[in-house]
């Protein structure tokens, strides 16, 4: 395995008995060895609420990766494996709030992403959340923020934006059988 590849589990959101553990990290890893340009690697989701019952499973097309991440955070942070120089060279998490929007988006700037079209993680939606309850409105202000920064890279600095243009949505994805 390449000392560059740096696993995050940072986050309590999987259910180990449904997707070993060594399982998805075995496939990530195998996915950034055999693809060397990727830097960064992530994969769908089924999305359980805190006992367990499926949502949904995630689906969004993985070729539109860099085009969301300009206006919403779609990516899971527990599906993420990336390499540790590219994380390194984009300066890390530079923020407070909203901090793997950040990240990704920077990274998206520089280096090749890919999304694995598998599910290899439960995420458990809970109410104590700190992006969606304990700091809800920070992470908005932030994600806000970030959206019209991102805008403005692409249309320039004079491009203006109503803040309402830019509230954070939940992403509405559909489900692996069409349904939302």
């Amino acid at each position: 395995m390449e000392n560059d590849i740096t696993c995050q589990l940072l986050k309590l959101a999987l259910v180990p008995y449904r997707y070993p553990k060594t399982y998805r990290l075995e496939a990530q890893i195998n996915y950034l060895l055999e693809h060397p340009q990727c830097m960064m690697v992530s994969s769908l989701v089924r999305v359980i609420t805190e006992d367990g019952q499926e949502i949904r499973i995630d689906k969004f097309q993985s070729e539109h990766l860099y085009y969301n991440l300009i206006f919403t955070y779609w990516v899971y942070h527990p599906t993420v494996m990336y390499r540790k120089q590219a994380v390194e060279d984009v300066g890390m998490y530079t923020a407070l709030y909203s901090e793997d929007m950040e990240l990704f988006w920077q990274l998206t700037r520089k280096y090749l992403l890919h999304n694995r079209n598998e599910v290899l993680l439960d995420h458990r939606v809970t109410n104590q959340s700190l992006r969606q309850v304990l700091k809800k409105s920070e992470y908005e202000f932030a994600q806000q923020e970030q959206v019209l920064r991102n805008i403005r890279y692409y249309t320039g600095n004079d491009c203006t934006v109503p803040i309402s243009f830019t509230r954070m949505l939940p992403p509405q994805f559909r489900t692996m059988d069409g349904r939302r």
